[in-house]
């Protein structure tokens, strides 16, 4: 019990019942690894800490209450990311939906009339991704070997949150069948690294070996699959993912980075996506394949790609200052 009257002793039988299927039943409902989100707390040193109640009866039923002072659990599953440290939401079974009744700041930031972001919280930058994108079979899986180039921000870190898949549904269990799901992770030439990642958790979280000290740079290898495209009903034999910003892991939600794209894919079909094609050429890991290669050197949010029997056309235009 907490509050006025409470008492020490065994929990009542109602109480039980709602910590005995909680943690399961929280991740399927938020996407939100609570197990995780205390390691990384506990690991990193962080203070404040982080707080979740869940509580059951009366007339509004059962709901949660949430304080996570560095934004995580609200900016990674909620895109609630202005700096709020405070959730109190129920869940809706008839929409497989969370309802949030408030939002709110932490006592201090009330008292000086001001908030940074959540990103403010962030642990690591990541300054650039290499990719390696196998479309070669579209329709069936989606398959990523991807080198993640990172540097600490601040203090010294231990474990690394990241998001992945957050966004797809509850409902017809989207994020459970859907979702990409992590394979390996290691430190680029190094020994593999621990992670974790739950059926139906919106994201990974990865372990460093010892701590990460402040401004040091690392890269992380990580290899991810999922059943993760999307068939575009009006244009054959076209596939895109499910989400076009959760497709690949991601740490905060307003970082920049500059990327080096490689998709392996078959020789009947095209790819198109961000930043400047470099080159199209015979895929040397498939004899039936081809490898089209896009870059982007201008730092950016985010990155996307759809895969098909695209056509491509050519024009120029003259300007009067110039081509």
């Amino acid at each position: 019990m907490i509050g006025k009257g409470a008492t020490s002793g065994p929990p009542s039988p109602e109480a039980a019942r709602l910590a005995s299927g909680f943690e399961q039943r929280f991740l399927k409902e938020t996407g939100a690894n609570v197990s995780a989100r205390l390691a990384v707390s506990l690991m990193n040193r962080e203070a404040p800490g982080f707080f979740l109640a869940q509580f059951d009866k009366g007339r509004r039923r059962r709901f949660t209450c949430l304080i996570d002072f560095q934004g995580r659990i609200p900016e990674a599953n909620f895109g609630i990311d202005g700096g709020e440290k405070g959730l109190i939401f129920t869940h809706r079974s008839d929409s497989s939906s969370n309802d949030v009744w408030m939002a709110f700041y932490s006592a201090e930031d009330y008292s000086r009339g001001r908030v940074t972001y959540s990103d403010a919280f962030n642990l690591v930058k990541t300054t650039h991704y290499s990719m390696d994108v196998d479309l070669r079979e579209p329709k069936k899986l989606l398959r990523l070997n991807l080198l993640m180039e990172m540097e600490n921000l601040g203090s010294p870190v231990r474990a690394i949150p990241f998001s992945l898949s957050e966004d797809l549904d509850e409902s017809d269990n989207l994020r459970l069948k859907k979702a990409m799901r992590v394979k390996s992770a290691r430190l680029a030439g190094s020994a593999p690294l621990e992670f974790a990642q739950e059926d139906w958790e919106g994201g990974v979280t990865i372990f460093m070996p010892a701590d990460v000290a402040a401004g040091q740079k690392l890269a992380v290898e990580m290899q991810a699959e999922g059943d993760f495209m999307r068939d575009v009903d009006f244009a054959p034999a076209t596939n895109y993912p499910l989400s076009n910003t959760t497709w690949y892991p991601r740490h905060g939600s307003l970082g920049r980075s500059t990327f080096d794209l490689r998709f392996h894919h078959r020789k009947k079909l095209s790819v198109s996506s961000a930043g400047i094609r470099i080159r199209e050429e015979a895929d040397p890991s498939a004899t039936d394949g081809l490898l089209t290669q896009f870059k982007i050197d201008a730092p950016v949010a985010l990155v996307t790609f759809a895969i098909g029997p695209f056509e491509r056309h050519s024009d120029s235009l003259k300007r009067k200052d110039g081509p």
